[in-house]
């Protein structure tokens, strides 16, 4: 049986099996990111617990590029933006996720 050899998907040696090699364009692309962690996002001060990620991730209109950081929710009216900033988007209003005034 003939030792394994180098090819275009990967380097190989006789002792361990040919691996592709990942370019640093797939590795970042964002399509191959991981969903963000619940407890990365705050709203209004407040880490979002995993049903509260799956609840904005799932309404009608959610916050499109959501990434890890800290954002603030005007659930009246759905204006939201990160923390500090000006409004960068209006999504699905009466949603109870992060800190919040009352009940909801």
């Amino acid at each position: 049986m003939a030792a394994p050899s180098s090819n275009s998907y990967g380097l190989c040696d006789g002792n361990m099996p040919c691996l592709p090699i990942l370019s640093s364009a797939t590795k970042s692309c964002e399509a191959n990111q991981l969903p963000p962690a619940a407890d990365t996002i705050s709203v209004n001060g407040q880490p979002l617990t995993p049903e509260e990620l799956r609840t904005l991730q799932s309404c009608p209109n959610p916050p499109k590029k959501l990434k890890p950081g800290n954002y603030w929710y005007d659930k009246i009216c759905g204006l939201w933006g990160k923390e500090g900033q000006k409004p960068s988007e209006v999504i699905s209003p009466q949603l109870c996720v992060g800190g919040h005034e009352g009940k909801c």
